[in-house]
Formats: C-alpha cells, sequence, structure tokens
C-alpha cells in the first residue's frame, strides 16, 4: 500500500460556504458543520440585501453570526481571539497542519459572501456591519503554492492547493479558457463558463476560479440546487431502495413519454421536489437518460452567459457527482447539444 512516504503534496477541494466553527487552543469544534443547501439564514440574507450587500441564503454571511451567537460563550470567545471560523476546507486545513495554518483560498472565500472582489481581501465593511472579529476569519492565501505541511498524516507532506469543489471540477476539465464550460451533476447541477480575466458585468455574477500569483480567474456559474438530492427524495416516495434500482427503472424506457420532473429550486422537503406530468400507459414515471430535470434546468444559465458581451459560444465538459450514471450520460449528450463537445 501507499505511504506518506509517496506522496509529493497534496490538495485539497472541498463544497463551499459550508461553515463551521472551532477552539483554537483546544482544537474542538464548537458548532455542528452548517452545509451550504441550509436555509436558515434566508432571513438574514433579506435583511443584508436591504442594507446593500448582495447576498444570498445559502451563503455563510447568513449564517456565520448567529452560528457564534448559539455558542456558548461564542462572542465573547471570538473577542478573545479563540473563535476560528471556515469552510470546511479550512477546518481541514487547520487539522492537518495540528493548528497552524488557518487558511483558506479565494475560491472558497468568494462563495461566503464575505470576499471583496474589488481588494479581493476579506469585505471590512461587511465584517464590521455584523459586528464580527476579523482575527476569526481564515487568511487568503493563493489556489496552489507553498500553504503549509500536512503534519497530522505521520510524517510532513506539502499542502499545495486549496479549491472549491465546482472550480476545481472546471479546471479538472480543462475549461480554463474563456468560452468553455463544464456541467456537474451531484447533489445540485452546477453549471460554470470561464471567462478567465474578464468580469462580464453587474447582471452577472462572477465566480472566483482561481487565484494565484497576483492573476485571478473568473467564471460565471447557474446552479439548480436540488439534482441528486432531488434523486434521492424520489426514491424515498417511491420506496425504491438502492439508487441502482432506480437507474435500472429509468434505463427501461426510450423516453420520457411525455413525463417532465422539475426539481423545486430552493429546498427538497416534505411537500414535494417538483412537478411530474402523467406519463403515458405502460410508461415509467421517471426520467430515463435525456430527459432529465436538472439538464433541462441548467439550459438558462447557458443561455445568459452565452449573452455576454462578446463571450464566445461555450463548449462543454460533464463532471459525475452523486447522480446515477444515466444522468450522467444525459449530461454529455445535453452538454453537447447545449454548445458543442467539449471535454467529458
Amino acid at each position: 500500500g501507499r505511504t506518506t512516504a509517496d506522496l509529493a503534496a497534496i490538495g485539497l477541494t472541498t463544497q463551499r460556504t459550508s461553515l463551521v466553527c472551532w477552539d483554537r487552543r483546544t482544537g474542538r469544534a464548537l458548532s455542528p458543520l452548517v452545509v451550504w443547501s441550509d436555509l436558515r439564514g434566508a432571513d438574514r440574507a433579506r435583511e443584508l440585501q436591504s442594507a446593500g450587500f448582495p447576498v444570498a441564503a445559502q451563503q455563510a454571511v447568513a449564517k456565520l453570526p448567529d452560528m457564534v451567537a448559539a455558542i456558548p460563550d461564542g462572542p465573547a470567545l471570538m473577542k478573545a481571539g479563540r473563535l476560528a471560523w471556515g469552510n470546511i476546507d479550512s477546518f481541514l486545513l487547520w487539522r492537518l497542519t495540528e493548528g497552524i495554518v488557518h487558511a483558506t483560498d479565494r475560491s472558497q472565500a468568494w462563495p461566503t459572501g464575505y470576499l471583496d472582489l474589488a481588494t479581493l481581501g476579506w469585505s471590512e465593511r461587511l465584517i464590521a456591519h455584523q459586528d464580527l472579529d476579523a482575527r476569526a476569519f481564515p487568511t487568503l492565501v493563493d489556489t496552489w503554492g507553498p500553504i503549509g505541511e500536512a503534519t497530522a498524516l505521520g510524517a510532513p507532506v506539502a499542502i499545495s492547493a486549496v479549491v472549491a469543489d465546482q472550480q476545481a471540477a472546471l479546471i479538472g476539465q480543462g475549461c480554463e479558457a474563456p468560452g468553455l464550460a463544464k456541467v456537474t451533476y451531484g447533489t445540485s447541477a452546477t453549471y460554470d463558463l470561464s471567462t478567465e480575466l474578464r468580469l462580464l458585468g453587474p447582471t452577472i455574477p462572477p465566480f472566483v476560479t482561481s487565484s494565484a500569483l497576483g492573476d485571478t480567474r473568473f467564471c460565471v456559474e447557474g446552479m439548480v440546487y436540488a439534482a441528486g438530492s432531488a434523486l434521492d427524495w424520489l426514491r424515498g416516495v417511491l420506496r425504491l431502495g438502492a439508487a441502482r434500482r432506480l437507474e435500472r427503472l429509468a434505463g427501461s424506457v426510450p423516453d420520457t413519454g411525455g413525463v417532465a420532473f422539475l426539481p423545486e429550486r430552493e429546498q427538497v422537503d416534505q411537500r414535494g421536489a417538483g412537478v411530474c406530468r402523467a406519463a403515458a400507459p405502460g410508461r415509467s414515471p421517471l426520467a430515463p437518460p435525456g430527459e432529465c430535470g436538472p439538464l433541462q434546468s441548467a439550459a438558462p444559465a447557458h443561455t445568459r452567459a452565452r449573452r455576454g458581451p462578446g463571450q464566445p459560444k461555450p463548449r462543454h465538459g460533464v463532471s459525475p457527482g452523486q447522480c446515477p450514471g444515466w444522468v450522467q450520460q444525459a449530461g454529455r449528450r445535453k452538454a453537447a447539444g447545449l454548445g458543442g463537445g467539449g471535454p467529458a
């Protein structure tokens, strides 16, 4: 088997804007991990929007103040410099380096809602607005380069990259050049189109793809929040058991027979994940390859991005996540129909 001696370096990629707080002195987590899809910050997001901060309920900025307030002595620990917070990548860096490195990169920092794109630093105005202590925030580092040493693995191993999951997929698919895009099907369905060094304008919010050695690259993104999670809901409602049964059932018919399944945009709960029109007699009510609600819903993001001034026609790659194989295959066909045969 492999040992740490076989590793030249390691990199971290994790889901974005899922936040946790911990005690710098003990290293103990002070809170559960609150994942990006948790919408309990919706009211606070609306308050911040009214105050002129363009944020969304999924972002850490809409949940961090309440998380700190819910921790016993949380505000006092923050003022004393003991409370640290970050996305899960920051916590992993802290643990791997045994408390030496508390950091994140800008592809991870931007989705939290706290990054100021004008300075590429933390937004002092927003931190002050929420009465938070900047010392609790991770240090911003380059996406790749010397970040620290993972001494917790038994022998020191260089940590040389930290990058957000969707941006990592964009880079991994070879889609960094402007006009190249990827679609990832996992818990969500996420479409990212590289604009490289360009910001398309205020009507198309940018995401940071990477930032290293003073070179910051951007992309635009569209997301359907419930993709793989919608299929999990569907399996539960229909009592189908394992995902393989869903895949076999979906593959048993050549087409949808007029069925449309569109996941709810915000969340999947007991009220229902979407709308399903009646199928023709003898047809499966599940979307077979080639017709899946998340695939259909990726199209508006693609169209909107293409309307950016001077934007070249996108080509696409498709990344697998938690969705069954037939969704991934359908995604490749759908991507080809959206804009040509990018890397798959």
